[in-house]
């Protein structure tokens, strides 16, 4: 894939960095120290080919990426053709934060809440 860099995206305090191939859309960003990949198109959801290599295009290799599904009252879906990558630790069996940080979970964003959590 060919892939064009846009200006960069502030979050907030975060800064994303913007891709564009195509159709495709991405925003890569380090929250709290880790990956987070976001990719989406105007006219679909990605298929899986194009979240595949845009992942393994736009991100190190030795780092594990997940889709979560969290509890629907926790879901949040700002783009309706959208989907996230997180890093995983799979030693820990647990969403990737930094060694010895402590949240609570009123200083996590309700929409980041749901990936502080252990995973099953």
């Amino acid at each position: 894939m060919k892939w064009v860099q846009l200006p960069d995206f502030d979050m907030g305090g975060e800064v994303a960095r913007v891709f564009q191939c195509g159709p495709i859309r991405v925003l890569i960003s380090r929250e709290y120290g880790f990956w987070h990949l976001s990719i989406s198109r105007p006219d679909r959801y990605p298929n899986w080919n194009e979240i595949r290599d845009t992942r393994y295009e736009l991100l190190p290799d030795n780092c594990t990426m997940a889709m979560m599904l969290p509890p629907k009252e926790e879901y949040v879906n700002l783009h309706k053709n959208c989907f996230h990558l997180h890093e995983v630790n799979l030693q820990t069996n647990s969403i990737v934060l930094p060694a010895g940080t402590k949240f609570s979970e009123r200083e996590l964003p309700t929409e980041v809440k749901m990936y502080a959590a252990k995973l099953p």
